[in-house]
This record gives structure tokens, C-alpha cells and sequence, in this order.
């Protein structure tokens, strides 16, 4: 069971070496993360135009997309995010389940799941009701670029969940001792000073800057934030955030919470690369694809330009004047006798020349962020088989990465979101870790992967009742754990199956009924 958090009473301000510390932390997180600040930048300006790069100072909202001439890889961007938000988080179907591990007594199973289907559903209607999936897919597009950084936050009664990106221009992850971000920290914010109690209810302000706040409640002030796993607890999973006034090297709050789902923050990751704290996704390999097209645009649409608009020479005969002759309709240009004039040297330019090489490479952009083998749909609406066919195709490509998404993505946000409800008192529960209680995904990729094992089920009972007779099968299989084994595979609630004494209940009700009813 998760802990309340424990707010530590200190003076403020008085704890410089902590500071230090939380500092010193932060600039090495700084450091490491700025090696990739070309990359982001640039993966940012091609792909994600409408994000703040890391090299911008955060006061222009302008979209600097002055080079950006070819929107491929933008939408197939938004096109990937809201799929794979589909594929592991769908709005149509429940997208996981909890259920007993394999320490629980098999007496006490079905019980216990019937009341772990009541925490999943309260799980899952936390999520739903809140901005979670909007947040998600902005992570998920960040995701296509290495890295996912999602901030889930407690609420209050009307909204118990709170969701935010950490976008990868603001994120400061560092690596611990299991090669796992155990540090993650984030640019610095500026907050209004009569927003700052709203913010950090829990914070603990130096006068000085209680002073600020009370003088000039308009005044911008910087802060820095950072969540770290103290790993000198060994009793429990427990993380130390920190909220920093750099100004007057002070931490104005600490925050220790414990237990399972206890880390502030979710961290999911395309492809790690060993020592990297940020990972690479498609985005990154098809970035010279992506650069190769937006030039091939910007040369067409120069070439577009130059044959609507034209260009022209004149000899130099005294009367026309390059700096004041304007060539518009209805205009009449004097020209000393015997001279050519002006004439034109656009001729027959062809600004469809690469479109060979647009087409073919736009559908690699495609291939490479989205993940589709079978190229455009070909009937609409698409088959069922079709379907199929797709997802797997898909979940074949990057089977790596959905399983990233599986344990970062969905683990991690059941988990926060499990010790934030136990926080707000809806139930409790041990921690999700597979030994008392499992966590089993039932997202699209998953549901194939059991519905397969249901078809190679259907087909083992098919060849034994044609090859031995359904006597046979009925004495080999166990058709009342097969019906059960179905049902989990197929993600059916336990709430809606009988359990083992419902039924043997019922069999002696029918018994009874059949001894009792008269002879024909």
C-alpha cells in the first residue's frame, strides 16, 4: 500500500549544502542533455514545427518554420501518435487488467479478482476522466523521436488526475546506478509570485521572497524543479522531489513519497542506446529522408516561382532601367529603337522533375515513423482481414518498441495512477509486481497475441474430435478450465464468469430438478 507523502519541515534556505546538491545534480543532467540539443533541434524544426526547440528562449511564439517547405513528416507524425495512442491505450476497449499473481491462494482467486476488477475499473475511469489522453499523445510524438516524458500529478475531487508533457526541449533526465533514469529534472520556470502558493500549496518560502510575493504579486520569478529516487531507502521505492529559488539558493519544498507508483513522472523510450539518457526513434532515422525532401520542395517551389513570375534581359541601350522598370500587367516599357528589348529566359521549366524522388521518399517518411508495410488503403472501408494484417504488419516492425511502451507507457501510468487513488482513499491494494498482484495489458497488440493462442486452441480441439472422437477430447481437456482459459484470453471480465462453487451450486440445482421433475 502506498504511503502519504512527508513533507519535510526544515528551515528554509538554511540547508545550503542540499541545494548545492540539487544543483549540481541538475547542471550534470544539463550537461548530458545537451549533446543532443542539434538533434532534437532539428528533428523539432522538420518533423514537430510547432514545438519550442531547445535553442529558442521561450518569449517568441512565432512558428519559425521559414525552411520547412514539405509536411510529411509532421502529419505522419500525428498520424503515428494517435495510432499507437489506439494501439496501447484504446478509447473502445479496456486496455488492461489486474489480476492475481501467482502467490495468491488458487482458493482465494476468483474472489480476489472479481475485486480486482472493481480497482480496474475505478483505474480506468481516473484516466479517462481526465486530460491523460491528450498528454499522452504529445509524449508519444516526442516518443517518435527517442523519448516520452509524461508528469502525472495528483488532483482534486473534480479532477483526481492531472496530466502533463515534459517535452524533450524542457526535459533533464540522468541515468542511476541500474542504467534507468533515476533523475529527471526540467528547465527552468518562470512563475508569477502570487501564483506560487497555488502552485506549491506545501512550499516553505524564505522572507525574501515572501516579501517579493506580497510587493509585487505580478513579478516573474525562475524556478527549478527535479524528482530523484533516493536510493539509500531500501525498505521502499522512494522518490525526493525538490522545488528550487535559485535566486536565493534556497529549496522552498521537499517532498518524499514512498511505495510502488510513488515516481512522479512516466519515462517510456523508442530504442536505448547503453549510457544514453535519451533514446533514438524513427524520426531520427528518417531525418535525412525528411531533409532531403523539404529541399527537393523548396527547389521545386523555387523553380514554381521563377516560371509563374519569370526572368528577363535587356540590352543596354540608355532607356531601360533595371532598378524602376516593373513588369506587371497592362504595363508599356519604352525601348530605344533597335534594341531587342526585353526578352524572357525562363522558357520550359518542368517543376514536376522530382517528383519521382517526392513520391518514393515520402513514402519511406511514412513507412518509417507510422509503421505501415501495406501502403495506402485500398478499399473503404477495410476488411477485417485487412485489418488484421496491418496490426500485424505493424506489431512485427516494432515489436521492440510497443513492448517499451507496454512496461514504460501503460505499467508505469497504472501503477502512479493506483498510488494516487490510494492516496485519495478509494481503495487499497497491495503493489502491482507481478507477485501479488499481475499487471496484464489488453491492448490491440495483445488481444492478437491471445486471440492467436484461441485459434491454435480451436484448431488442437478441431483435429481431436476428427482424429479420436469427442469422447476423447471431453476426457482429455478440462472444459470448464479451457471455458475459463478463454475468457481470460480473451480479456472477458471475471465479474461476468461464475466461480468454481457458483457453479457446482448450479449443477446440483439442475440434479435436483431433473430428480424432481415427473416421469414422462
Amino acid at each position: 500500500m502506498a504511503r502519504k507523502a512527508e513533507p519535510q519541515a526544515r528551515t528554509p534556505g538554511a540547508d545550503d549544502e542540499e541545494y548545492a546538491t540539487f544543483a549540481a545534480g541538475l547542471k550534470r543532467a544539463q550537461a548530458r542533455r545537451d549533446l543532443a540539443n542539434s538533434v532534437i533541434d532539428e528533428c523539432y524544426e522538420f518533423a514537430m514545427p510547432l514545438r519550442e526547440r531547445p535553442y529558442s528562449d521561450g518569449q517568441d511564439y512565432r512558428v519559425k518554420s521559414e525552411r520547412l517547405f514539405d509536411a510529411t513528416a509532421p502529419d505522419a507524425i500525428e498520424d503515428g501518435a494517435s495510432a499507437m495512442a489506439d494501439d496501447v491505450w484504446p478509447l473502445d476497449a479496456e486496455p488492461f487488467t489486474l489480476e492475481p499473481g501467482k502467490t495468491v491462494d488458487p482458493a482465494k482467486k476468483e474472489e480476489f479478482a472479481k475485486a480486482l476488477a472493481a480497482i480496474t475499473d475505478d483505474i480506468t475511469t481516473t484516466i479517462y476522466n481526465s486530460n491523460y489522453r491528450k498528454a499522452c499523445e504529445g509524449a508519444l510524438q516526442d516518443w517518435h523521436i527517442g523519448s516520452g516524458f509524461l508528469l502525472l500529478d495528483e488532483g482534486d475531487f473534480d479532477q483526481p488526475l492531472v496530466s502533463r508533457v515534459l517535452p524533450l526541449s524542457e526535459a533533464l533526465p540522468d541515468l542511476g546506478p541500474r542504467d534507468e533514469i533515476d533523475k529527471l529534472y526540467r528547465k527552468p520556470i518562470k512563475v508569477r509570485a502570487s501564483d506560487i502558493k497555488l502552485r506549491w500549496p506545501d512550499a516553505k518560502l524564505p522572507e525574501q521572497l515572501a516579501k517579493i510575493a506580497a510587493e509585487t504579486p505580478d513579478r516573474d520569478i525562475e524556478f527549478q524543479e527535479g524528482a530523484a529516487r533516493d536510493w539509500s531507502v531500501k525498505s521502499a521505492e522512494t522518490w525526493v522531489s525538490r522545488v528550487a529559488w535559485p535566486e536565493g539558493k534556497a529549496i522552498i519544498r521537499r517532498r518524499v513519497d514512498k511505495g510502488h507508483g510513488s515516481k512522479p513522472f512516466v519515462d517510456f523510450h523508442y530504442s536505448n542506446v547503453p549510457g544514453h539518457v535519451l533514446a533514438r526513434g524513427p524520426v531520427q532515422t528518417a531525418l535525412p529522408w525528411i531533409k532531403t525532401v523539404n529541399t527537393v520542395m523548396e527547389l521545386a517551389l523555387y523553380g514554381l516561382e521563377l516560371n509563374m513570375t519569370g526572368a528577363f534581359q535587356a540590352e543596354d541601350d540608355g532607356v531601360i532601367n533595371p532598378d524602376t522598370t516593373r513588369i506587371e500587367p497592362q504595363s508599356v516599357l519604352i525601348v530605344g529603337q533597335g534594341s531587342g528589348g526585353l526578352k524572357s529566359l525562363t522558357g520550359d521549366i518542368r517543376v514536376r522533375d522530382g517528383q519521382w524522388i517526392l513520391d518514393g521518399l515520402r513514402a519511406d517518411i511514412r513507412r518509417t515513423i507510422t509503421g505501415d508495410d501495406l501502403g495506402p488503403v485500398k478499399n473503404s472501408p477495410m476488411s477485417a482481414t485487412e485489418v488484421l494484417e496491418r496490426a500485424a504488419a505493424r506489431a512485427r516492425r516494432r515489436s521492440g518498441p510497443y513492448s517499451g511502451l507496454i512496461v514504460g507507457l501503460m505499467q508505469q501510468t497504472v501503477s502512479r495512477v493506483a498510488w494516487i487513488r490510494q492516496r485519495q482513499g478509494a481503495f487499497k491494494m497491495s503493489a502491482i509486481d507481478g507477485q501479488g498482484i499481475a499487471f496484464r495489458p489488453l491492448a490491440p497488440i495483445t488481444r492478437a497475441l491471445g486471440q492467436d493462442k484461441i485459434l491454435r486452441f480451436g484448431r488442437s480441439m478441431e483435429l481431436i474430435n476428427g482424429a479420436l472422437g469427442p469422447q476423447t477430447a471431453q476426457l482429455v481437456i478440462n472444459q470448464e478450465e479451457a471455458a475459463r482459459w478463454v475468457t481470460q484470453q480473451f480479456g472477458l471480465d471475471p465479474r461476468l464468469v461464475r466461480s468454481k462453487v457458483e457453479m457446482k451450486k448450479l449443477v446440483q440445482q439442475i440434479a435436483q430438478l431433473a430428480t424432481a421433475a415427473p416421469a414422462a
